[in-house]
Order: C-alpha cells, then structure tokens, then sequence
C-alpha cells in the first residue's frame, strides 16, 4: 500500500535524487493544494453548485413544497447522474447556463463555501521553501490551474520570513509576458479571488466546457505557455488528477518512445472498494496505482502514491533536504536519514504505543493510568468552553453539554483511535472507537486528519446520539523539530472533536457569526491537541532498539479494514457537512488562550 511506508520505497528514493539534480525543475499545481486548505476539488465544487440547481427546478420544487423527506438524497442523486452523463466539462455547462449573470458570483461563493481564513496548508509552505531557495533566473513559471491564490500567499510569506522581498511574486496569467526577474505563479484557468483579499480576479476564466472548447484570447494563450513551458523543462505535478487533455496533448506530443519520463507526478492514492474484504480492497487499490502509472509513464511522467495531503508535503520536504545534499556534495541521502517520513512515523506511533496513548495489550496498564489525566485535562477545557460561550452576547444556552473527544493517529498502521473523552473513561484498550485513515471516508475525524482541514457536522443526522453538531480540528505534531529546523512537515498526529448537543444555528454553527472568534477557538484546539500528545510522546521511556515494537490493538467489533459508523455519529452527513479551512498556526488566541493548560507536564505526570 502506499502511505507512510511509501516514501521509504526505492523508487521514490530514486525520484526525489533524480529530482534534487534536476536544476530547471518546473512545479504544476492542481485542486489537492486546495483542498488541503479547505476548499474543494473540481468534482466537489461541481457537486456543490449542482445541488443548487437541482433545488431550483420545477420537479424539485415541488417536492420541496411536498415535504419530501428524501430531498437532500435526491439532490446528491442529481449531481452524481449528471457528472456521470455529462462528464467534468458538460457539468460546467449547465452551471454556466443555468445561473447566467450570476454564474461569477455563484462560483466563488461555491469555492470558498465555510473558508473564513483563507491560509496555505502545508504543501504550499513547502513548495514556497523549495522554490525560494532557486536562482530566478533557474526557475521555470510554476504552473497551477487552480483559481485561489495560496501559492502566492505562501511564497510572500516565505519571502518576508527570510527578510526577501515579498513583490518578487507575481499572480500572471496567460497572455501577459513572462517577468523573469520574478517568481511567475501562472493561473492557467484564471483567478477568483477569495472575498477577504486584495488580488485582482482575472476577467476570463475556464470551467464550463464552451471555456475548454472554445478558449478566449486567454485560453489560448495558457495553452501555448504550457506547452513551451512543459516542452523546456522537466516539471513535477503536485494535487493534480491529469486529466486535463490539453495537458495531456503537451505531455504525449514531447515524450519520444525509447526514453525515460521527463515528469514526475506526486498523487494521493484513490482508496477504493472500502465495503470489500480487507484484502480484496487492497488488492483493488493497487492494481488501481499500477494501471494509472502505466498509463502516465507513457505520457511522459512517473508516479509516486501516498495516502494523505500531508505526505506530499513531505516530499516536496525531502526533496528540498536532499537538493541540500546534492549541492554540498553530502553522500547522506533523505532515505538513510533519521528524519525521514516513514522512520519519524514510526518513532511517533511506538511513542505513542509505549505511554498507553495508543491502544497496545503489552501496555494496557499504562493506558488505564493516561485515561484519567486525559479526562480531566479534556472536561476542564470543557467547562472553559461553557464559560467563555456564555461570556459572548448572544452565544449564552444554560441547555447546552458540551464534550471534547480526542482521536489520535497511529501513521504505520493507519488507523485514527478515540483515546480520550471530557464525558467518560475508558477502562479496557480494546474498547475504543476506530476508523482506517484513509481517504474516500464516511467519517468527519478521517476527513479531517488526511485533509488537513476543519470539518464540521450539524443537523438531524447527527441526532442518532446525543450531539447535534460537532467540528473536527486536526492537529499536528513537530518532532524533532529543535534537531531538524523547518525541512520536516509535523506529522499530522489526531483530531480534537468539540461536540454539543445543540442543533445547527443552535449549536456550534453559531460560531460562524463571529468568524474571528471561530478562527481563534480553532486554532486553540488544534494547540492544545498538539500540545497534549507532544508532552506524552517526549515522555515515553527509552527501549532498546533490538526490541520487538509494540503494535497497534485493532478494537472490538469494529472491522477496520472496511467503512463503517461510529456510534457519536462523526461522519459525513450529506449537505450536513461543511469544510471550514486549516487551523491557522500564527493566530492570536485572544481569550481562547485560557483553553492551553500551563502546567500539562504535571498534569499527565504517571
């Protein structure tokens, strides 16, 4: 499979060495950067404005007034038929047709549904540190056909952290000429600004099929700059699904038989088939991988899978440490270094293992003994929550429980366990909810983990418990940080899920009336989960290498390699369900700071 394991491979070993010698390497940016951030994939960006549509035709208006209690599966019904009949580019068509004068508005209401703070998640951070670190003059126009501004947002950023100048980046798009003093970000589909940002959108775009049929002046001229541009330089495609066929013609017309890929293509694995056998899903999902690579060597690109949007941005990281090598003449590669992806997953899940954070038989006692410091840490924050909801004007509800469930992510095993909750103990560590973290999920806290991203559940759906709205908050860990500076991403270490048993506006939705106080709240969970497991971790005793690991104890009655439910009810409910965005690291907390303990060493003392 690939994941965690993957980027141990020899042959990504080989393509990030082949990579760090390539001195004109391009960088091509699709939808995976975006989601990352919380906005969504072409597909889903569909889906949203579809399920608009559909609501506004006459049989479903009529249905609507009929109070047909199965509107929302219907609606989903109509987007999935319609992207099956009309394809990608059809699909555009009839939005761009049905919503006319509006189409504009509607899109980027669509694009940027729930996202308060647009911020870059943490592939756009890396490729910023990866690119800055070029000569100008060396770097090829980085390609990206996505319609948000988080690259140049992430690559001012890096600049103004390394005293650069931040206007050395420049929002282009086609038919403009090439700056070659700057850093190009070339929007091949146009710009559509984010409400919140001064960037320009661009006057043209493309999304419906007549824009990719029937390019205007700036089609055109995108599809001649990515044809130059992937005909001079060797690029590596990150988040992108290359099916773009105009992409594609480039990329076929340059490759000449006989001779190994230019390209290369980091891509998130499809899971696919979750209902079946564990074995038999897996076998699916890799036969999935080695049929699309086939077909993308003969276009020219090599493939390297991984499960998560946080594992490419790792690569891109590797990448950069291992370009440091080969410029120092340095034998040391990323793949012997103790600080690669899979040997730093797999000191953080035996860490995890060896304090009782994380299910383990050989370790039960000290899981028994960590649930009753968790539960106090976790029904505190609670209670503080309680107060400083009531201490907003109109955020006050004596009704309201309020609970904090903390999941954690053991990366070897890919599995996200339920480890502790404000509302109870857990006695026995077979008993914990689970789910695979694998993508497509049902789950809200696996979306959130492998996304990298705020996901947030209300509605009736959620009623099958006793929690009528829920938001997931992932947070990460920095291992090693101290010993290894910037190169490494954190590891994506769990989910803090804050539940209340409030519904919809009523709930936690509330929050989205003060969108400053929200992003605070967010960003303080995602610290606080990060500060609880990273004291933990640190903590765990030192073993001899030569030891056997301890392994992760698959819970009961959940079978892990198949989707499944959990029973609070933290899944995907359909429209329910929305994606608020990554928790931002450089917030200030304001008053949520009073949610980060200061004294967690003697808190979780054993």
């Amino acid at each position: 499979m690939a994941g965690a394991g993957a980027l141990a491979g020899g042959d990504v070993t080989a393509l990030i060495d082949r990579l760090a010698r390539t001195s004109d390497l391009g960088i091509f940016v699709g939808a995976g950067l975006s989601v990352e951030a919380g906005l969504p994939s072409w597909s889903a960006l569909l889906r949203r404005l579809l399920n608009e549509i559909s609501i506004e035709t006459a049989p479903f208006r009529k249905a609507k007034a009929g109070g047909l209690d199965t509107l929302s599966s219907l609606q989903a019904e109509f987007a999935t038929r319609s992207l099956s009949a009309l394809g990608p580019l059809g699909a555009g068509g009839v939005i761009k047709v049905h919503f006319g004068e509006a189409y504009r508005t509607k899109l980027t209401q669509a694009l940027y549904q729930g996202v308060e703070l647009l911020s870059p998640g943490p592939t756009a951070i890396s490729i910023a540190r990866f690119v800055v670190g070029y000569k100008v003059e060396d770097l090829p126009p980085i390609l990206t056909t996505n319609f948000d501004p988080l690259l140049e947002m992430a690559l001012r950023e890096e600049l103004s952290q390394r005293g650069g100048d931040p206007d050395r980046v420049r929002t282009h798009l086609p038919g403009e000429i090439l700056d070659q003093s700057k850093i190009n970000v070339v929007h091949l589909h146009g710009v559509v600004n984010h409400p919140s940002l001064d960037y320009t959108d661009s006057q043209e775009i493309v999304f419906s099929e007549d824009e990719f049929l029937n390019p205007g002046p700036m089609g055109n001229s995108a599809l001649e700059l990515a044809q130059k541009s992937l005909a001079s330089s060797p690029y590596l495609f990150l988040g992108a699904g290359l099916t773009d066929t105009n992409i594609l013609g480039d990329l076929y017309k340059h490759h000449p038989d006989g001779r190994s890929s230019r390209h290369a293509a980091v891509a998130v694995s499809q899971q696919a088939a979750m209902d079946l056998d564990p074995d038999a899903a897996e076998a699916v999902v890799e036969a999935l991988q080695e049929t699309a690579a086939g077909r993308l060597r003969n276009a020219d690109v090599d493939v390297v899978f991984v499960d998560t949007y946080s594992e490419a941005s790792q690569f891109m990281r590797e990448l950069n440490l291992q370009r440091g090598a080969v410029i120092s003449s340095n034998a040391a590669t990323y793949a012997t270094s103790a600080h690669s992806w899979s040997q730093r997953a797999h000191r953080f899940e035996q860490h995890a293992l060896a304090t009782g954070l994380l299910p383990c038989q050989e370790r039960s006692r000290e899981f028994r003994k960590l649930q009753k410091p968790l539960r106090h840490i976790l029904d505190g924050t609670a209670t503080q929550l309680k107060d400083l909801f009531s201490s907003l004007p109109s955020f006050r509800n004596d009704d309201e429980h309020l609970a904090l469930h903390l999941w954690v992510h053991a990366p070897i095993e890919q599995v996200l366990s339920m480890v502790g909750q404000s509302d109870r103990r857990l006695y026995n560590p077979a008993t914990p909810q689970a789910a695979r973290a694998t993508l497509p999920t049902d789950y809200l806290v696996v979306e959130a983990l492998c996304n990298g991203t705020v996901v947030e559940a209300k509605g009736e759906g959620l009623r099958s418990s006793r929690w009528g709205s829920m938001v997931a908050v992932p947070f990460t860990v920095a291992e090693d940080k101290e010993a290894i500076g910037d190169l490494l991403a954190p590891l994506p270490a769990g989910v803090l899920v804050l539940a209340s048993t409030n519904l919809a506006e009523d709930g936690l939705a509330r929050l989205h009336s003060r969108p400053d106080e929200r992003t605070q709240l967010i960003a303080a969970l995602a610290e606080l989960g990060s500060r609880v497991i990273q004291t933990i971790v640190e903590g765990a005793p030192e073993r001899d290498p030569r030891a056997p690991d301890f392994h992760h104890l698959e819970p009961r009655g959940i079978p892990l390699g198949r989707a499944g439910r959990h029973e609070f009810g933290s899944r995907r409910i359909g429209e329910a369900t929305e994606v608020g965005g990554a928790p931002g690291e450089l917030v200030d907390l304001g008053r949520w700071k009073a949610l980060l303990p200061t004294d967690l060493d003697q808190r979780l003392r054993l």
